[in-house]
This record gives C-alpha cells, sequence and structure tokens, in this order.
C-alpha cells in the first residue's frame, strides 16, 4: 500500500479553547488508484489533506495517529526531512492557483526552482525538464510558456501549470485539492482526464478531494465520505452510487441535479446545518439531520465498522435503511 491513514487527529489551539478539526480519520491509497475525499465544505476534507503533508502551523497545531508513505511515518521525520518530501514523494495541488503561483516571478523561474529543490540537475536541464513537465499537461508551445506570468495565462492554463509543477519531480503520490474549481465546464473535463492519464502513465496514487459528485464518478475507484471531521463511509465508487449505506451520503446523491433537464420537483437539500467544532453532538454528529435518527443515535457515538465487501459506514442503522432507489429513498 502507497499511503495508511491511522487515526488521524488535528488539533488547533484557538482563542476557545483547543478543537479536534480532523477526528480518526482513517483511509489508504494504493499505487494507481484515485481515491476520492468528499463532503460538504468545513468537513475536514483539506485539513485532512494539510495534514498528511504537514502544512499546518505546528506552534498551534498537534497531530496523532500514523500517516505512513511506503512505510514510513510522516509524522517521526524531521522537518528538514519533511521538506524534501514535499514536492519528492509527495506533491500537492491546490484549488486556488493564483494564489499558489507567485505572481512576481515567471512560470518558468517557479517551475525550475522546484526542480533544483528535489533533483540534482543543473539549471539547464531543470528548464529543460520545466518544459517537458508543461507537455506532459498539456500545454500548448511550453517553452513560450515558461517566459510567462501567471497572470497572463488562463485559469486552466494555471492550474495546468500547477499540475506540471507538482508532477515535475515524479512524485509517488499526488493530493489535489479541488482542482476543477471556479473552472469551466469544458476546462474541468480537461483537467479531470490530465489527471487520469498521468495516473495511467505512472502508476502514480491520487488523493482527490472534492465535494462534486459528479467528478468523483468520473475518475475516482474508491470514495472516503466526510462529516465533521470524521469518515462516515468508504467504498468503492460504484457501491457508493448504487449503494449508499449512510444517510448523509444518500442525500449528497440526491442533491445532484438530474442529467435529464427534469425540473418538475425541487432540489433535494439536507436539512438543517453542520455544528460547529465548539458544538459536536456527544452521539452520532449527523443525528440532528438525519430523517432515520432514532434517540440512541444522540446518545452514543456510532463507530466505523466494515460491512459486506470492501466497505465500512459510521452509522447504528444503515442495515434497516430502506433500499436505495434514488430520490425518492432519501
Amino acid at each position: 500500500m502507497l499511503l495508511r491513514v491511522k487515526e488521524l487527529r488535528t488539533r488547533f489551539a484557538t482563542d476557545r479553547g483547543e478543537v479536534t478539526a480532523v477526528d480518526g480519520v482513517s483511509f489508504e491509497v494504493a499505487p494507481g488508484e484515485i481515491v476520492g475525499l468528499v463532503g460538504e465544505s468545513g468537513c475536514g476534507k483539506s485539513v485532512t489533506a494539510e495534514s498528511i503533508m504537514r502544512l499546518l502551523d505546528e506552534r498551534s497545531t498537534r497531530y496523532s495517529g500514523e500517516v505512513l508513505l511506503d512505510g514510513v511515518d510522516l509524522f517521526g521525520l524531521t522537518a528538514e526531512a519533511m521538506r524534501q518530501v514535499r514536492g519528492g514523494s509527495v506533491a500537492m495541488v491546490f484549488q486556488d492557483p493564483m494564489t499558489s503561483l507567485n505572481p512576481v516571478y515567471t512560470v518558468g523561474n517557479q517551475l525550475e526552482e522546484a526542480i533544483l529543490l528535489h533533483q540534482e540537475v543543473s539549471r539547464e536541464q531543470a528548464r529543460a525538464l520545466a518544459e517537458r513537465a508543461l507537455a506532459e499537461t498539456g500545454i500548448p508551445a511550453p517553452a513560450s510558456c515558461l517566459r510567462r506570468y501567471p497572470h497572463e495565462l488562463s485559469g486552466g492554463m494555471r492550474q495546468r501549470v500547477m499540475i506540471a509543477m507538482a508532477l515535475s519531480c515524479r512524485p509517488k503520490l499526488l493530493i489535489a485539492d479541488e482542482p476543477t474549481t471556479a473552472l469551466d465546464v469544458t476546462t474541468q473535463a480537461q483537467i479531470l482526464d490530465l489527471i487520469a492519464e498521468l495516473r495511467d502513465g505512472s502508476n502514480m496514487g491520487t488523493v482527490l478531494i472534492t465535494h462534486d459528485m459528479g467528478v468523483v464518478a468520473e475518475v475516482c475507484t474508491r470514495v472516503v465520505v466526510m462529516y465533521l471531521g470524521q469518515v462516515i463511509e468508504q467504498a468503492p465508487v460504484d457501491e457508493i452510487f448504487t449503494r449508499p449505506a449512510h444517510p448523509y451520503t444518500r442525500g449528497l446523491l440526491a442533491s445532484i441535479p438530474s442529467l435529464t433537464g427534469d425540473t418538475s420537483g425541487p432540489l433535494h437539500v439536507i436539512g438543517g446545518k453542520v455544528p460547529t467544532l465548539w458544538e459536536v453532538p456527544k452521539g452520532c454528529r449527523f443525528a440532528d439531520r438525519c430523517l432515520f435518527a432514532e434517540p440512541a443515535c444522540r446518545d452514543d457515538a456510532p463507530e466505523l465498522l466494515p460491512v459486506d465487501g470492501d466497505r465500512s459506514v459510521r452509522c447504528r442503522r444503515h442495515s434497516e435503511l430502506p433500499e436505495w432507489a434514488g430520490v425518492s429513498h432519501v
């Protein structure tokens, strides 16, 4: 297994006391696999990714659990060793390339510096590798692109540059945080096709963070559904869409607009709101929004337990829910 995340917890020190933003998250990524990390905004997806990369300010952040990359626990590495891992063995693509790319340096400057940091090559060799990385991501005239500044590129081109930078050192694992946000539909499809092609060509494992279930259906092999800092369901992608076991997962699927153009009924919404990290319920964290909750759900916190096949769910009533048949059974 390429990546094993075991009982990951990320705690932040705040003026109101310590809060746990990621609470006991566990999942795995095999070489060549694309695992989707999904859920509403604020559920802990990005914090999970930043914790894996150890990008958070460790003066105010406490990690626990294990993050094993090829059997090496990243939490046990020194700060210098972790800097070598970032951009080398593990790379990350952020959702807003304009805040990730430096506006005062050319694309070439930034790509070359990333390559020189992790590879023992000359400046000329770094320039050639940077040009090759841009070409691999489908950017036309890559040599010309190296001389341009981020503001001279379209949103899709900037995202391709970020992917080229992430992949320039041939990482074993790519973490892509909402890589298609704010892009038009055509460009979204191109970026997703690119990630799938790069996965197929290099056997690179990928963690794809998104709230878009349509994106998940297109490229992911497995899905990890998060809610309020916890994993509430894990399953192969086809199982998630045909037999969702958790009421929250059903709600997410029912919220997808119809592809048939049928607008006769209202768009499904999940009632209520996500509690804050200072108001985490003692029982099931989804109970107050769940159509199937019973009193015991609010008293006892359910565990994430294996069910049939290669899947797990955090719901005490999952076996009692009506058979899934789309929106009508949510």
